[in-house]
């Protein structure tokens, strides 16, 4: 696979208000190719032809002696202890919890939302998840203010919000890339000048496990959003300490696969930095996707200058 550098780049915008944090500058080596059943009541019958059994004569009155009648079932202790339970109620908890690097652990407890989509909002950032047969989530995500605030949306017009203060999130230098429907992007990190398929490349398929910023030795990355479900929303987070993200240490690029699903179109990613204090920085990119030529499926679109982490965290 190679990469289009030069492809056009028609309609590009990129707008991003103003947030504090240190400068990264571009640089590395030149990009190579990257590859229960009802209950039933006898009705006694008269039986015809049988003769009738020794035993006190009934009186003619009475009639002849009816046939002997089913057992009743009675209810089980435990049908009884169900019986006695309350209606389940259908109101959404959300629960989070602060994790090492600036990450929250979520948990969504739904009953009534069984294998649902769901809208996750946290400040801004935002993605899409299905919940299990019993309406139950968890995952983890990066917080993108401190402190944060997530809002599950449900289906109908039901939401449940939660919040949690991640002191962590100082001493991040943190960028999200979120899309939707058949768009695709993909975030790319080079690391100490490494280049691209060293260990210092930081990507959705070399990801790194979150640390506390005291302790990492380098940047990690989050992939969030379930594409299964209808009009899904993806995200990609990647993270790094400033300490570690001053100069020209980090090189960040964003990519644009070519494939017959994003050929010849126009693509659209929102862009946020997070921010301690003043809340994350936001802006929108639009990029014109090259013609449908099967010779270029495979390749990928770079979008310039995306890779100042720093500088865009100062617009």
């Amino acid at each position: 696979m190679s990469r289009l550098h030069n492809l056009a780049m028609v309609g590009a915008t990129f707008l991003l208000a103003a947030a504090s944090g240190e400068y990264m500058k571009g640089g590395g080596a030149p990009r190579p190719a990257l590859a229960s059943a009802p209950t039933v009541l006898a009705i006694p019958v008269p039986v015809q032809g049988l003769a009738e059994t020794a035993g006190p004569a009934i009186p003619a009155a009475f009639g002849a002696r009816p046939a002997q009648m089913a057992p009743v079932p009675l209810p089980t202790p435990m049908e009884d202890a169900a019986a006695s339970q309350p209606p389940l109620s259908c109101d959404p908890v959300l629960s989070l919890h602060p994790q090492p690097g600036a990450m929250l652990s979520l948990t969504l407890r739904a009953p009534c939302a069984a294998s649902a989509r769901v809208l996750i909002d946290s400040n801004g950032l935002s993605f899409t998840a299905l919940t299990g047969p019993d309406g139950r989530l968890a995952l983890d995500l990066p917080a993108m203010a401190d402190p944060a605030r997530v809002t599950v949306h449900l289906p109908g017009a039901d939401s449940v919000t939660a919040g949690a203060e991640v002191p962590d999130l100082a001493a991040l230098q943190r960028i999200a890339v979120g899309w939707q429907g058949a768009d695709r992007f993909a975030l790319q990190a080079l690391e100490f000048g490494a280049a691209f398929g060293s260990a210092g490349q930081v990507s959705a398929a070399a990801p790194r496990r979150p640390e506390a910023p005291a302790k990492a030795h380098g940047g990690f990355l989050v992939v969030l959003g379930d594409a299964t479900v209808d009009q899904p929303r993806l995200a990609e987070v990647y993270s790094i300490p400033r300490r570690l993200a001053k100069g020209d240490r980090v090189r960040l690029l964003l990519d644009a696969p070519v494939s017959k699903d994003t050929c010849g179109r126009q693509m659209q990613a929102r862009i946020l930095t997070a921010g301690p204090a003043k809340g994350p920085a936001a802006g929108d990119v639009t990029l014109a996707m090259p013609d449908c030529d099967p010779a270029s499926f495979g390749q990928f679109v770079e979008l310039p200058d995306i890779g100042q982490v720093s500088a865009l965290a100062a617009r």
